[in-house]
């Protein structure tokens, strides 16, 4: 499919534009906020062209498309113009670690690659001076590192930005409450000599330039206030009130309160994640090389990736990232043992091609969604690299000296003495995984459907389907199958498998053959209206079934005088997963006759 396409089935099985209530995206994939979660079709949706994964469940989906996200996004934006790019409100509804990651996602995400390129620019720049290629007194190298730290620099003013969308408040205001941080006037104070106050309360200085905590904490405050007062002021002077509030209250607020706080935290969060490597750095480079390449799947790293900017910014460089990275230098090697052991074409392109984004960009989601959790087997090369390469480089102490991911693209944030063992633990990691994969191998052949023979679900006449008095069966919109007008009562399993639903009503059940094949057996037509009448349930939703079990009973007679067709209609729901063909054209059959073939 075309980016277009995709995104137009995209937004068609996550309930169409007016189920939509937000949507971003971020590296590789795109994050829904939905009105009603009943009306989202999942697994359609993983099925669709360009798409790797779904993730998420309720109101909450995620679209794993990999590189082309921002592609596909932008064409989804086009379908859905009245929509803004932002994330998840604060109010709404779902767990709050979810609710929590999401906002920190919005408040980080557009900035990550300015931060690594900045990063990969003041590494670059380091190098040179290093090496002699750069006289740091030059007006190139100033221009340059500007524009390298111009971001950290401004980090209060950026993130109280995007916070305001995140907290559905005035960005406006709230880059004046961050650009206050570092205002002159106000910076002054810190170098002053004696001691500041405001209305007799001393003043905690401190350098608030790359700080994280206090602008968020101060836009925040803002918007509960813009929050309240909206709902309580008259439209002529709102707007005046509410921006003295944020002038008068919550900037005196944030220097007073959020700054300190924010200054105390930061440091504790910093040493806390050094002490961490400082007990023990082969412990913790086991964990964070073996475990924490998991904090992706579950969008957990958006609550460390703060705690190792603020590390950086503080101390100038960090330990625990290189570990953690090596995590993805293992699913990058996993890539790579995929493209060696396997004959399959498709799988062959997916792991190249991911292979290749991973290593120079650090971008690993189709690696994750496309590899790791569809074969279990892998995750044994992935942890064990992992944990060896992360020992290895926290035992050596490899420091990052600016926020990068992993890749090639990102070597010089990790440019200095520990270098080459940074680049002897990626090489580690990849070797180890590649080599653990072509050895161990992985359940290839779990991606296939093994065939699959379905019986007739009744005594009775066989007939084709698009010879049923019911569009949406004769048309082929519920799926491919067949109809057998039932000379009894009696409704048996056609397949073993699991019932996935039985409707109160009796009239129709859902079975999930173990191949995955999703059969829906319909009893009747319009039988539904019957409300259970001449109906007899036998099994169970979640019950294992055998072919030829009695799933339930209907009473021919009851339907004839209230002039119901009595028509049994069997289709593979699921139909665009597999090949399903007629394998039976006799006229009267059994329960025990094989009448389709799913492959």
């Amino acid at each position: 499919m075309s980016n277009k396409e995709t995104a137009i089935q995209v937004l068609k099985y996550v309930g169409g534009a007016e189920n939509v209530k937000n949507v971003y995206h971020c590296a590789t994939r795109l994050r829904f906020t939905l009105n009603h979660s009943d009306q989202v079709e999942k697994e359609k949706l993983q099925e669709t062209d360009g798409v790797i994964n779904v993730l998420g469940s309720g109101t909450q989906i995620q679209v794993v498309i990999g590189n082309a996200v921002n592609k596909v996004f932008d064409e989804l934006m086009s379908i859905l113009p009245s929509l803004e790019n932002t994330s998840l409100e604060t109010g709404e509804k779902g767990r709050i670690t979810d609710r929590v990651f999401n906002v920190i996602s919005g408040i980080f995400a557009p900035y990550l690659p300015l931060i690594m390129c900045s990063g990969i620019l003041t590494g670059l720049l380091t190098l040179a001076s290093s090496m002699g290629w750069m006289n740091v007194e030059s007006g190139t190298y100033a221009i340059l590192s500007a524009a390298g730290n111009a971001v950290f620099y401004f980090f209060p003013v950026l993130l109280a930005f995007t916070a305001a969308k995140q907290f559905k408040t005035n960005p406006y205001i709230a880059v004046v409450i961050g650009g206050v941080l570092l205002h002159p006037s106000f910076t002054a104070l810190a170098e002053a000599k004696s001691a500041a106050v405001f209305f007799g309360i001393p003043v905690v200085m401190a350098n608030y330039s790359s700080s994280v905590i206090p602008a968020i904490l101060g836009v925040w405050l803002y918007s509960v206030i813009d929050h309240k007062l909206t709902k309580i002021l008259p439209d002529s002077i709102r707007s005046l009130v509410i921006t003295l509030a944020g002038l008068l209250i919550v900037v005196p607020f944030t220097i007073l309160t959020f700054g300190p706080f924010g200054t105390y935290v930061s440091q504790l969060l910093g040493d806390g994640l050094s002490a961490l490597v400082g007990i023990n750095p082969l412990i913790a480079g086991l964990i964070a090389g073996g475990l924490c390449g998991y904090l992706a799947i579950f969008g957990l790293q958006w609550g460390i990736i703060p705690i190792i900017i603020i590390n950086i910014t503080n101390k100038g460089f960090d330990y625990f990232t290189p570990m953690w990275l090596m995590a993805t230098y293992s699913q990058i090697g996993l890539a790579l043992g995929v493209l060696l052991k396997t004959k399959d074409t498709e799988l062959r392109q997916l792991s190249f091609t991911s292979f290749l984004t991973g290593l120079f960009t650090g971008i690993t989601e189709p690696i994750i969604y496309g590899l790791l959790t569809k074969f279990k087997k892998l995750h044994i090369p992935f942890i064990t690299a992992g944990a060896v390469a992360g020992a290895f480089v926290g035992v050596m102490g490899v420091k990052q000296y600016t926020f990068v991911f992993a890749g090639i693209l990102n070597f010089p944030g990790f440019f200095g003495k520990t270098f080459p063992f940074y680049i002897a633990g990626m090489i580690l990691a990849i070797g180890t995984a590649a080599a653990m994969t072509c050895v161990i191998g992985f359940e290839e052949k779990s991606e296939k459907t093994s065939e699959v023979i379905l019986n007739s679900p009744v005594n009775g006449k066989l007939m084709e389907l698009s010879e049923v008095r019911d569009e949406a069966f004769s048309s082929g919109s519920l799926g491919e199958g067949i109809a057998v007008v039932p000379v009894d009562g009696k409704l048996y399993a056609p397949v073993s498998g699991t019932v996935s639903a039985v409707y109160p009503t009796g009239h129709a059940y859902g079975i999930t053959a173990d191949s995955g094949a999703e059969i829906l057996i319909h009893f009747g037509i319009d039988t539904v209206k019957l409300n259970g009448e001449g109906f007899k349930i036998n099994v169970k939703q979640g019950q294992r079934i055998k072919k030829g079990d009695l799933m339930g009973e209907a009473d021919l007679s009851v339907l004839a005088q209230r002039h119901y067709d009595s028509t049994v209609m069997v289709v593979v729901a699921n139909t665009n997963s597999f090949q399903v063909k007629q394998i039976s054209y006799v006229k009267e059959v059994t329960n025990q006759e094989e009448v389709l073939k799913i492959s």
